[in-house]
């Protein structure tokens, strides 16, 4: 959700102030995943995993091995990588 609040910032867009539900997202993988015995669905407890699963990825285990320091945040700089995608 901070990436994407990051991203709405970025472009010049407001942050939305509500959320869909977890417990949808739910209701709906596994609508999917029974749909999916039959026919081709988009959504399933496969992609609700992915999209809300606790995969956590940081650059703490780099800097501390390599001594690697970034010399600029994500969201410094995201709007010039959002412009670059935008030409």
């Amino acid at each position: 959700r901070e990436i994407y609040n990051e991203m709405s910032v970025a472009v010049g867009n407001k942050v939305p102030s509500w959320a869909v539900p977890e417990s949808i997202f739910f209701m709906l993988a596994k609508l999917g995943d029974l749909l999916g015995k039959f026919t081709k669905v988009p959504f399933d407890s496969y992609r609700y995993g992915k999209l809300l699963g606790d995969d956590c990825y940081t650059s703490d285990k780099i800097c501390q091995k390599l001594g690697f320091k970034p010399k600029i945040t994500f969201k410094d700089a995201l709007p010039e990588i959002l412009a670059t995608i935008n030409k």
